[in-house]
């Protein structure tokens, strides 16, 4: 019912279920979540949809991973042509740097410079490309999540007063679990950038 789902959804129950009964209406699977637009993968765990965060999550390391290979290559063929042409050491002054900086032939800076843009312009949408999934079928799986709960909740509780504990765990949000996904996102980030 809308009262056993708008229970476990708990946080923003409103938005969830008019979102629900529409989806119910039309038979439209996809719909727009910015939420999931913008916090994929940690929405999906902070709503305790741990198979589809571990979904985006996986293929946002991946694409993290595939697109820090070109970006290596840009970041060494900038260090050295920079080295070629700027010897910096620990004793200079931010003056003394930016006049050794200024010594680098600008075609070269312009050159690299570009280059450094466009492949970043490249990382930046394919780290969006996950999100934009997410955001189209967040509610596709959060909706799955709520009926599957809620009727197997219903099957196993022996009275209402259970029922009704049992939804209050099982549902509601996990600010540790996307906490949880966002320390290995960056741990896994911060291992790619040393390597």
């Amino acid at each position: 019912t809308v009262r056993d789902a708008a229970a476990y959804v708990q946080m923003r129950p409103k938005k969830y279920i008019t979102r629900f009964l529409k989806q119910s209406k039309t038979g439209k699977k996809i719909g727009w979540n910015w939420s999931a637009l913008i916090l994929s993968p940690f929405w999906f765990f902070y709503r305790k949809i741990y198979k589809a965060g571990a979904l985006f999550l996986g293929l946002t390391l991946v694409l993290i991973t595939a697109a820090s290979i070109p970006a290596s290559y840009v970041a060494t063929d900038m260090k050295n042509i920079v080295d070629e042409y700027v010897k910096i050491t620990s004793d200079m002054t931010n003056a003394q740097m930016m006049e050794v900086f200024n010594s680098v032939p600008a075609d070269k800076m312009t050159e690299l410079t570009r280059y450094a843009a466009e492949l970043m312009g490249i990382f930046a949408l394919a780290m969006l490309i996950p999100n934009i999934f997410a955001a189209l079928t967040a509610d596709m799986f959060y909706r799955k999540k709520v009926v599957r709960d809620v009727k197997a909740l219903r099957e196993f509780a022996q009275n209402d007063h259970t029922f009704g504990v049992m939804l209050l765990r099982r549902g509601g949000v996990s600010f540790f679990a996307a906490v949880g996904c966002l320390i290995i996102f960056n741990l896994f980030t911060q291992l790619i950038l040393y390597l």
